[in-house]
């Protein structure tokens, strides 16, 4: 009868929603028994941060998919992993926090310190939760020791500054939005690479989309002039390749 109190145990959790997780299930689980982060896992293990992730923590991961690595410049990976102790363990340090924070502790203008010394700015938009910027994609992977969050970028630390960028895609150079602040239009240009696959959504401070349209030229026009004054965020979408960019509407 006794071998049965653990099974009994486990149902009863699951009958009050409580979270079946491992003991031993740390954020280092999680991460390799994801099918999205591949890179992310051979990174840790390169840099020897998986001996500190499996400790008692707790600990937040910011983790980036594959495709968040994959669109890295080219050989940057590379140049990352030849220095895995160096510069790969530092990109690392600056994706984790210490302490455990799920989607519904993070607050809009919450400030996180990670393991990097450097801070990370927590922006939330409705259902829409940022880091830097970055979209949390799917949140709360729950582990033993801490919570891991899936990114669809990657943070770099921007040497010029004390300040966290993410890490875009070329083709954002090439973009720009004028006038901004508007009053009736945005004016939208796009590098000719991207103006058959572009994507453009603008969402207001809540994350309501209140504008999305296909790209058909290499300067796209927005009418705005019938939206509440306010500032916007303008999705920029090619591909699995995304910016985004305040813009502020006037009346």
């Amino acid at each position: 009868m006794n071998r049965l109190l653990p099974c009994i145990f486990t149902l009863i959790l699951a009958a009050v929603g409580g979270p079946l997780i491992a003991q031993d299930t740390t954020v280092v689980d999680v991460i390799a028994n994801s099918e999205n982060h591949n890179t992310l896992e051979t990174a840790i293990i390169a840099a020897g941060l998986d001996s500190t992730l499996r400790t008692a923590g707790p600990f937040t991961v910011f983790a980036p998919t594959d495709s968040a690595f994959a669109a890295l410049p080219t050989g940057m990976l590379d140049s990352l992993l030849a220095d895995s102790t160096g510069s790969l363990a530092d990109l690392l340090r600056l994706h984790v926090v210490r302490g455990s924070f799920t989607s519904a502790q993070l607050m809009d203008s919450m400030k996180l310190v990670a393991l990097s010394g450097d801070s990370l700015l927590v922006t939330v938009m409705g259902d829409t939760i940022m880091v830097n910027g970055v979209v949390i994609g799917m949140p709360d992977l729950t582990a033993s020791n801490g919570v891991v969050h899936s990114i669809d970028g990657i943070l770099m630390v921007d040497t010029t500054s004390t300040s966290v960028r993410r890490v875009e895609p070329a083709f954002a150079r090439e973009v720009t939005i004028s006038p901004n602040p508007a009053r009736s239009y945005l004016n939208v240009g796009l590098p000719v690479s991207i103006v058959n696959q572009a994507t453009l959504t603008l969402r207001d401070m809540s994350g309501r989309t209140v504008l999305t349209r296909r790209a058909a030229s290499q300067r796209e026009p927005l009418q705005v002039g019938n939206l509440a004054a306010g500032m916007y965020l303008l999705e920029i979408r090619a591909g699995n390749e995304a910016i985004q960019r305040k813009v502020s509407i006037q009346r």
